[in-house]
């Protein structure tokens, strides 16, 4: 096990090793220390004593004395600067040298838990590359605005089939890297039913095209909308997530989402529930959470919270839903909070600025906090 920093050293002995992978400086911090913990098998640090804080002595026989020019701080761990150890042991014959993508230092990252996110690689769907399929589906739903312009000259069926074809195959690889080894398997499955969803996803989105376009005075042309509007873009990303996460595929729905979060303001959980022609008016600071259920024809505008009521007994003390049901035709403005998983908004209904409720409202209702008192005071001037 080896980590560099950005660059394999010249002095490396390839032989040592079965295979060279690239990876992300924290995770080959992570898969070292995961390696010292379980194991006892670490060799090959070239950024040793970074590592230092894994707690475990050298496995027997093993680089003793590179082990014991190591500083005291870090004694406890196999520390190797430059050089690189062999290590050939019954129970891990298999030796693989990490080379990190940044120069910097990075938090410690979370150590896996039961989930098995490390196997003969380090086993992480890689964030960049679920961006990239966002924009790679983006060119398919909108091929007019976002399609590739070296496609762009193919008959519409052949550009379609291309572009396909490539996000199946780039989910695929995401899918079976975010999957536990065991159900790795799956990700083929997974991939091509999500590319067989996509003409109803494409169908779904032009609905809430046409229901941003007509809800917006201020909306120019549809064009503008497409290209423009975060809302929009907030929902394309949800509606691909949901489908994800209704197949159970850990992690890749929520750095969809997160991602659509970070560029909009607008937080959208995988795992909501949202229906046809749905209206996001400006957006920032929306929040929308996992069991929420939204029917057709809602709008929800700038600062609108569809939360949970507090876990105060900790993460699992409150199982199935946490979150409101909105009904249809609904109209919530901005400001308003509606919180608990028994909180129903009736059809027809709507719920003013600033509005807070964890109670149930019945069909065609108002729901409008009364304005406070505005007192206006004339400045006197000294003459």
């Amino acid at each position: 096990m080896g980590i560099g920093a950005n660059f394999v050293p010249k002095n490396f002995d390839r032989s040592a090793v079965d295979e060279i992978v690239p990876v992300r400086e924290e995770d080959a911090y992570a898969a070292a220390r995961l390696l010292v913990r379980a194991e006892g098998v670490l060799a090959g640090i070239t950024a040793g004593g970074a590592v230092g804080r894994g707690r475990a002595g050298p496995p027997p026989g093993v680089c003793r004395k590179e082990h014991r020019r190591a500083p005291a701080r870090h004694r406890r761990a196999l520390s190797v600067h430059p050089a690189v150890c062999r290590i050939r042991e019954e129970n891990h014959s298999r030796v693989q040298f990490l080379y990190s993508g940044g120069g910097r230092r990075h938090g410690r990252p979370h150590e896996p838990e039961s989930r098995p996110l490390y196997g003969s690689k380090l086993r992480l769907p890689n964030r960049q590359a679920v961006i990239l399929l966002i924009k790679e589906i983006r060119k398919l739903m909108f091929p007019a605005y976002f399609g590739d312009p070296e496609l762009m000259s193919l008959a519409p069926a052949d550009y379609a089939a291309l572009i396909l074809e490539r996000v199946e195959a780039q989910l695929r690889a995401q899918i079976a890297l975010a999957l536990p080894e065991s159900e790795t398997d799956r990700a083929a499955e997974v991939a091509r039913a999500i590319i067989e969803r996509m003409p109803y996803l494409q169908e779904m989105l032009l609905k809430d095209l046409d229901a941003t376009f007509d809800g917006d005075p201020a909306a120019a042309s549809k064009e503008e909308v497409i290209f423009a509007y975060p809302g929009l873009f907030a929902i394309f990303v949800y509606r691909i997530a949901h489908e994800l996460y209704l197949r159970k595929i850990p992690m890749i729905p929520r750095i969809m989402t997160e991602y659509a979060h970070s560029h909009t303001g607008i937080d959208i959980n995988p795992g909501a529930k949202i229906g046809s022609y749905f209206f996001i008016d400006h957006g920032t600071g929306i929040v929308v959470g996992e069991t929420t259920d939204i029917g057709d024809h809602v709008k929800l505008y700038q600062g609108v919270t569809l939360g949970a009521l507090s876990p105060r007994a900790g993460h699992n003390s409150l199982p199935g839903k946490r979150h409101p049901t909105v009904g249809n035709d609904v109209t919530i403005y901005s400001g308003a909070s509606i919180l608990g998983g028994q909180t129903v908004i009736g059809d027809h209904s709507v719920v003013g600025g600033n509005a807070f409720l964890t109670g149930s409202v019945d069909d065609n209702t108002r729901v409008v906090i009364q304005a406070p008192e505005t007192i206006f005071k004339n400045a006197k001037h000294k003459e």
